[in-house]
């Protein structure tokens, strides 16, 4: 991808969207690397093909923001939860 005057790697652009998305979503570093490893047998995105990057940046972009999901919850649920944490 041509940016200006600057060739830049598809794979750092890739993996910067799923940065954003992983924190939008409020993931630590485990659930990536769970998610990663369930989905697409690998432990690192620098181990992903540019393909998958793309697939996992779409898959995330489909997921709720956190505080989203957390807001959809009913108040009894809500109350549930805490009591688990």
């Amino acid at each position: 991808m041509r940016v200006g005057s600057l060739v830049t790697d598809p794979y750092f652009d890739l993996k910067r969207q799923t940065d954003q998305e992983i924190i939008r979503l409020g993931w630590d570093l485990e659930q990536c690397r769970a998610y990663a490893w369930k989905h697409y047998g690998k432990r690192s995105r620098r181990l992903m093909t540019n393909v998958e990057l793309e697939h996992l940046l779409n898959a995330l972009k489909g997921k709720p923001t956190k505080e989203l999901t957390q807001s959809l919850l009913t108040p009894k649920a809500r109350s549930r939860r805490r009591r688990r944490n």
